[in-house]
């Protein structure tokens, strides 16, 4: 995780250089990530008449996450992307990621996230994270262009994340599970999960 902290930091500071987004190299990491949350029984009123109790865990649980920075080579950027970028009106890292709980709770509703939860489900078993361009009005939605023909760099951008950063991040996290489950055995829970 350190290297692909590291990695990001090093490749933005490419792209910067360079006004270009294809000037970042590719990185991908799958790990596993226990999460882990410890409140103050102070903070807890139902746990008040406790006094023996000095802190409270909640085990919010394991999370099996895949990120990736950066657009393979060959794919083709749209022009107006690229000239955010030249002139700087533009400057959104080329990374994202989804984030599948091992406990997952059949029902839940899983989120898109650019830093902070949006308004949006995922429609999937993970939530998804990405440097998405979002509204200016509300920072809660995606930017969205209304004319489809010819949509702006903006949603353009948001689509190209989707397409070539988060949905390799998928695949990375599906070939993680059928890794798992084929040298551990069936688990019906992520099997009927992904």
């Amino acid at each position: 995780k350190q290297h692909f902290s590291s990695f990001c930091k090093s490749e933005m500071k490419k792209i910067n250089i360079s006004k270009t987004i294809s000037a970042a190299e590719v990185e991908s990491v799958c790990y596993e990530l226990d999460i882990r949350t410890t409140i103050s029984n102070s903070l807890l009123p139902s746990q008040l008449y406790n006094q023996k109790m000095k802190d409270y865990t909640v085990e919010n649980g394991k999370w099996i996450i895949a990120q990736q920075f950066g657009i393979e080579n060959g794919v083709k950027i749209d022009e107006s992307i690229n000239e955010a970028v030249k002139n700087s009106h533009f400057a959104f890292m080329p990374k994202g990621g989804v984030a599948y709980p091992r406990r997952h709770v059949p029902g839940k509703e899983m989120n898109i996230y650019s830093t902070l939860p949006l308004t949006i489900p995922s429609y999937m078993p993970v939530h998804v994270n990405g440097h998405f361009s979002l509204q200016t009005e509300d920072r809660r939605h995606l930017s969205m262009d209304e004319e489809y023909e010819n949509p702006g760099y903006k949603s353009l951008w948001n689509l190209l994340v989707m397409e070539r950063i988060v949905a390799p991040s998928y695949v990375t996290l599906l070939e993680k599970m059928k890794e798992e489950i084929s040298t551990t055995g069936p688990d019906s829970n992520v099997q009927s999960q992904l």
